[in-house]
């Protein structure tokens, strides 16, 4: 479905340009979000909702609950997740900071308590991980408490908790995107349905954004996108769908700069990945450029031979 004239000419450019190099690009989704009727709508219906497990994720989750969306729905962490997202959201995005046994212990509390009923809705559990000086003991319930949350979820993002990244402004970001993208306000938006469709029953997920100003900063935006942190461990081209959103000031992203920086994406994902693509107006961004990537069912990069 495509939106705009501007749509057509990057997914044609994309096209033409990586059938030198690759056979072919399975899908390139770009759409609007079509609201639904309110006389079809039986139940509240929010596009994603978030919740935080335990008390250090709700501090990760302090921006949105000062500045409240419709787009977005806040759970209580002190009633049952099931019966707050069951045919009321899209999409449930978990957030686990395991900086504490308390995080974890609270990890486990929600796993236990959705065993027979799962969440009921689609699932990406972000979990930022025990730093590595937290000691063995702590950092293995962890693991085992993330697991144990992974079971539930369709796709689970692990980031490493050590990595020198503002993680509530990262998330703040990448997650405001995502909601973004969703609303009318987007440039070129995305389509709920489609997201949950990219992430539905792919494991392990890899997110992370760059930004970049000046001269080439398509370019520039795209290279310290590979040298992120949260992508170091991370098999990019097992993906088998990726979602990019593209941020800039209102009239200083050229059709140019999508399309150069759509090419490099895709020059390291597989043929036969689904792509989505959203193009955002933030105005705080100034000269700077934005991307934000999510790739779905990813595999750990494979030690090297001996």
């Amino acid at each position: 479905l495509v939106a705009s004239p501007n749509c057509v000419q990057i997914l044609h450019s994309v096209r033409h340009k990586m059938s030198h190099t690759q056979p072919t690009i399975t899908c390139i989704v770009i759409s609007r979000r079509t609201a639904v009727p309110a006389s079809i709508a039986t139940h509240p219906r929010y596009p994603i909702a978030l919740l935080g497990v335990g008390p250090n994720a709700h501090a990760l989750l302090e921006p949105f609950f000062s500045r409240k969306s419709q787009d977005v729905h806040l759970l209580s962490p002190t009633e049952d997740v099931f019966d707050q997202v069951f045919r009321k959201v899209e999409l449930l995005i978990l957030v686990l900071n395991q900086a504490s046994e308390e995080d974890s212990q609270a990890a486990l509390t929600l796993a236990r308590q959705v065993q027979h009923t799962g969440f009921g809705v689609h699932t990406l559990c972000v979990v930022v991980r025990a730093a590595t000086h937290s000691g063995g003991k702590h950092c293995a319930f962890a693991h085992y408490t993330a697991q144990a949350l992974q079971a539930h979820a369709d796709a689970l993002v692990t980031l490493p908790g050590d990595a020198d990244i503002d993680m509530q402004l990262w998330l703040t970001q990448s997650v405001g995107d995502m909601v973004h993208s969703l609303s009318g306000g987007a440039s070129v938006g995305m389509c709920i349905e489609e997201m949950t469709r990219l992430i539905q029953n792919t494991g392990a997920a890899a997110w992370a954004s760059s930004h970049a100003s000046g001269i080439d900063r398509a370019s520039k935006v795209v290279q310290k996108l590979w040298q992120h942190p949260f992508l170091v461990s991370v098999d990019l081209a097992s993906a088998c769908g990726v979602a990019v959103w593209i941020s800039a000031s209102p009239q200083a992203l050229k059709l140019s700069e999508s399309r150069n920086i759509m090419l490099e994406l895709c020059q390291r994902i597989s043929p036969a990945a689904t792509v989505l693509y959203s193009s955002l107006f933030d105005a705080r961004l100034g000269e700077k450029l934005r991307v934000n990537v999510f790739w779905a069912g990813v595999k750990p990069v494979s030690p090297p031979r001996p």
